[in-house]
Order: structure tokens, then sequence, then C-alpha cells
């Protein structure tokens, strides 16, 4: 009896499955959690094209907001939440003015065009740190001609 404990405590056959029991779960995670991060950063990266083919489509003379807001949703990724496009007018001393008026201590107005897209991100996988919702937004205010 005492041989045959001796000889099982001695064998190291099945190591390596149970290290590799050990491991997989530690390595599926971070393997899909470096995924997931990268398709949040994919987004990201849509989204600021998204706003760069709007502010583009604006400069060049596109008067239409909601046009405008279109070429966003257009340019970005599929399924973004909103693309909010808002014009205004301020004069060079920073107060804002309504578009159909003139500043009253200077000869010109600045018009700017502030656009703006959200969208929220749902994870494929539940993480333990993670929320299932991750939000995205960005920004940009240029000065139109």
């Amino acid at each position: 009896m005492i041989r045959a404990l001796r000889h099982l405590l001695t064998q190291n056959s099945g190591n390596s499955a149970v290290e590799f029991a050990i491991a997989a779960p530690v390595l599926a995670v971070l393997l899909l959690g470096s995924w997931e991060y990268g398709v949040v950063v994919w987004k990201n990266f849509r989204m600021v094209k998204g706003l760069d083919a709007g502010t583009q489509y604006a400069v060049l003379g596109a008067s239409d907001d909601a046009i405008v807001s279109t070429a966003l949703q257009a340019a970005g990724l599929g399924g973004v939440s909103s693309a909010n496009v808002r014009r205004y007018c301020t004069c060079p001393t920073g107060e804002s003015i309504a578009c159909t008026t003139s500043c009253p201590t200077a000869s010109y107005k600045r018009v700017l065009l502030e656009v703006t897209m959200n969208h929220t991100h749902q994870t494929y996988f539940t993480y333990p740190i993670v929320e299932p919702k991750i939000p995205l937004a960005k920004s940009a205010t240029i000065q139109l001609p």
C-alpha cells in the first residue's frame, strides 16, 4: 500500500494538463479583452473619420445642418446613436449673437459649427471589471469661412 502511494506521488504525467486547465481561462479572458479593446479603438477611429468628413463637407459649403448630420452618420460607423450639428455666431470679443445680426463692436462675426457624435458600444462578452456599455463621444468645432 505504501509502495503504491509513493508511486502515485512521484508520477508527473498529467502535470501539463492541469497547468493548461489553470492557464486556459486566464489566457482566454486576456485574448477576448484585447479583441474587445481593439473593437472600441476601431469604433473611436471611425467616429473621428466621420467628424472629419462632416466638418469638411460643411467647410465646402453645405449650408443645411441636416445634410451635414447625414454625412456624419454615413462616414462614421453604423449605429451611431446621435450626430448633432449646431451652427452659432460669436463676436471677436466672445459674446454670442444671433447669426442674422452683426456685432456691435466689430465689423465681422465668427460663424462656428459644432459637430458631435455619440455612440454606446455594447460589449460582446461580460467582464468582471468592465461596464457592459462603453460610451464613446467625439466633438469638433470649426470656424466657417
